[in-house]
């Protein structure tokens, strides 16, 4: 049991923790969780019975689009992807987005989240790690919290791998795109060090000691003290029992696997109408209220059919038949023409995201419109303020937040993601902001005409260019700000300048911003943070899509967009050792740690990279080395060189992804040479994997007296295809390496075969450093003694 005091620690942190993680546990079977095999609803109902604080969440094809947009990522009708793959970059985008806890379907509870995943995320981000030699992590568990840095980089990353791809033939892809962010991006590689580390065998161990063994004489092989357990759907139904590891595990029948063939729903609204707003205005903020608006009835499958004027033309009957009720979305504020307030008796309205401004629309309380509210409620409001108001009548309200804070988050880009944009209506804010800021370009939101489908667009440009494009934002705009902030944009926030009227207005009107952001005075500048606020609303953006969800029931049932031309499991190789597939050799690999200039840390972690005769250039290299020298080597591998020296040598070893604890973590052409006075400094099978072998020959060369290496000498230096083939990234010749070593006084002593293949002859070279001239070293030991002399009489 644990003391008090201890308990009371982990309770804090739990709470610190788990007060930015979403508690939200996200999963997916395509088909749906009542068609699903028994073992995978036995998963399924693992989570809900021993997470009963957290939001379960079970997503089918029909339900995925209701929280990220799938179809803006892959094209089902023109790529292969397999549900598998699918389900991949789903569970990316959901933790992106909202946050929590991604399972797959077939992974087991075995004790609940509160217990010990707090201490997991304390990075923002967990999966359990190295399933496998050349995968970094398993993606079958991932926790995440909104914004994390690891999973934006990873998420757009898989966005990047399938754009304009057909296909894939390679079953660990998102694994592999994930070990090759940690390889080619330090920042990356440095968040994935800081997370905990939880190995995947513990979760593997029912699999591997064998699903259908006998319990009784195989339990004491499972780790018991795995949090949880990775099964498989694929299970021949007929040899489980209660008497199995997996029986006991999950208590399950022996049932068969239900059938995987896609549902095709029904909806009983075909022949229903829905209206969408426009508004004749300058001021595109009310039109990106209604792009939002539009954007989450179509994920219900609610489709607008015609436009209603906002301030002309809602009191009028709708183009309709008589007595038919017509759905609209009422978001926004309604500020003009009382004579056209409230909606006609034929609207069936969700008010969701609504505002009331009343010292210029006080038609929006009177007895008419109170009656409608009450007829039609519950009202969500946009802001404290109307919340307030509404409540005062007696009505059912609640605070919704604004539509505009259901837009996706963008993905990580920081080579376009680059510009600052100062969005305002007056451009007085212009002459308050500090230079240092730096350049920036200056976007109103009033476009100066009143033209709705011009506009509309106008809104949908701005809001792309600042997706695309904005580094921060800094703006006195509500409907600048609260995109930005869904989009995680980082922000500033100013008040307008206003008389006292407005004033009083903005706060009233702004007051839920406020307690998102901090919003600044215009004197305040000195304040402020310039590199601008991002905040993490997935709580806020899930609740908002649910109550839209909930309330457009009345609406009756759609058809909403669904996940259809999924690829048949087969498409993607088997996972067998026959497979000829190696993502290591893989050649689109190796092309992009080309272009980026990367060390292969993959190849380098992975022991199966490392060949048994490779030994042979270890044997020769050892008789060149002295009893008693200070040996460094750089490229240990698996301590091959290591195990011929190390008793009569004093041995240092380093690599870019050591295999033991003993050896150092050392990139050669980023690192400096690890401090020491060492005799001689060994690369065996370096070279040809640096991407500027002459500049980390400099650093080499300057740090030892001795210098031995190996290399395959080119044959042809006009044909790099061979080398690149074997992940070579150089074509350095025999003379250049020779000279370049002799500027930094290493003469060039032995040169030995050790090998050769049709494109290239191994050779090892020992270079040895040249002594000074007499009267050079006769300076040198006048220097010495005078430095020792002076420094004993100190």
């Amino acid at each position: 049991m644990r003391s008090p005091r201890t308990e009371s620690f982990a309770d804090f942190v739990s709470f610190l923790v788990m007060a930015v993680l979403q508690k939200t546990i996200w999963t997916c079977w395509f088909q749906g969780r009542d068609q699903a095999p028994e073992v995978v609803r036995k998963c399924i109902a693992s989570w809900e019975t021993k997470n009963p604080q957290w939001d379960f969440r079970c997503l089918d094809a029909g339900s995925i689009e209701r929280y990220v947009n799938l179809g803006k990522h892959v094209d089902l009708s023109s790529q292969t992807i397999t549900a598998a793959s699918l389900s991949d970059i789903l569970r990316l985008l959901l933790l992106h987005e909202y946050g929590g806890v991604w399972v797959d379907a077939t992974t087991y509870c075995h004790m609940p989240l509160d217990d010990w995943l707090p201490l997991a995320t304390s990075s923002g981000f967990f999966a359990f790690s190295k399933p496998a030699e050349d995968r970094e992590l398993a993606s079958w568990f991932l926790a995440a919290h909104v914004g994390s840095a690891l999973l934006d980089k990873w998420v757009a990353r898989t966005i990047a791998y399938w754009r304009g791809r057909r296909s894939t033939r390679d079953y660990f892809w998102l694994h592999h795109l994930f070990g090759e962010l940690c390889a080619t991006d330090p920042d990356a590689n440095r968040l994935w060090q800081k997370t905990p580390r939880i190995s995947a065998d513990g979760p593997h161990s029912v699999q591997n000691v064998g699903m259908y063994k006998e319990y009784d004489l195989h339990k004491d092989e499972v780790d018991w003290t795995a949090p949880v357990f990775k099964l498989t759907h694929r299970v021949e139904a007929d040899r489980l029992g209660g008497t199995t590891l997996v029986g006991r595990l999950l208590g399950v029948n022996g049932e068969p696997s239900a059938v995987l063939d896609l549902p095709v729903p029904s909806g009983n609204q075909a022949n229903r109408k829905f209206g969408i707003l426009s508004v004749a205005t300058e001021n595109l903020g009310d039109h990106i209220q209604i792009l939002a608006g539009e954007a989450l009835m179509r994920r219900a499958g609610f489709e607008p059919s015609f436009l209603v004027d906002r301030d002309n033309g809602i009191a009028h009957p709708p183009p309709a038949p008589p007595n038919e009720r017509v759905g609209i979305l009422l978001n926004g504020w309604f500020k003009t023409n009382p004579a056209e307030w409230p909606p006609h008796q034929s609207y069936d309205p969700i008010y969701l995201g609504f505002h009331i401004r009343l010292f210029q629309s006080p038609s929006l309380v009177a007895p008419a419109a109170i009656e409608y509210y009450s007829k039609h409620g519950p009202i969500g409001c946009r802001d404290n303020y109307t919340l307030a108001l509404l409540k005062s009548y007696g009505l059912d309200a609640f605070l919704s937040h604004c539509l505009t804070l259901t837009f996706t988050r963008r993905t990580h880009d920081p080579e376009n993601q680059d510009k600052i944009f100062v969005v305002s209506r007056d451009k007085r804010i212009l002459d308050y902001l500090p230079s240092s800021l730096g350049d920036y370009e200056f976007i109103s939101h009033y476009s100066g005409e009143h033209d709705f489908l011009r506009n509309k667009a106008r809104a949908e440009e701005l809001l792309e260019k600042y997706r695309k494009h904005a580094k921060l934002i800094v703006t006195t705009l509500l409907h600048c700000a609260l995109p930005a902030i869904a989009m995680g944009i980082p922000v500033v926030v100013f008040y307008p300048l206003n008389d006292e009227l407005g004033r009083r207005s903005d706060r009233e009107r702004l007051s839920s911003l406020a307690a998102m952001v901090r919003i600044h005075e215009l004197n305040e500048v000195s304040l402020v943070d310039w590199s601008g606020t991002t905040i993490d609303i997935g709580s806020l953006k899930l609740a908002l899509i649910d109550q839209f969800f909930s309330m457009a029931e009345r609406w009756g049932s759609a058809a909403p967009p669904r996940i259809e031309g999924i690829a048949p499991s087969s498409t993607l190789p088997p996972i067998l050792d026959s497979n000829p597939y190696r993502y290591l050799d893989d050649p689109e690999r190796l092309g992009r740690l080309a272009k980026t200039g990367s060390p292969d840390r993959e190849r380098w972690g992975a022991l199966s990279s490392y060949k048994a005769d490779w030994s042979m250039r270890g044997e020769i290299t050892a008789r060149f080395i002295p009893d008693g020298a200070r040996i460094l080597e750089i490229g240990t591998g698996t301590g091959a060189f290591r195990r011929m020296v190390m008793d009569r040598c004093h041995y240092s070893g380093a690599d870019l992804s050591p295999l033991d604890q003993q050896t150092l973590v050392l990139n050669l052409e980023n690192d400096p040479i690890p401090p020491g006075d060492w005799d001689a400094i060994v690369l065996l099978g370096v070279i040809e994997y640096l991407h500027d072998p002459l500049q980390a020959l400099t650093k080499v060369s300057a740090a030892a007296r001795m210098v031995i290496l190996s290399y395959c000498v080119p044959r042809n230096v006009e044909d790099p295809a061979s080398r690149r083939a074997r992940g070579w990234v150089n074509e350095l010749t025999e003379r250049d390496l020779i000279s370049h070593l002799a500027l930094s006084r290493l003469s060039l002593k032995v040169i030995e075969p050790v090998n050769s293949s049709d494109d290239f002859d191994q050779k090892l070279f020992v270079f040895e450093r040249a002594p000074f001239p007499r009267r050079v070293r006769h300076l040198i030991d006048h220097v010495r003694n005078y430095f020792a002399k002076h420094s004993k009489i100190a």
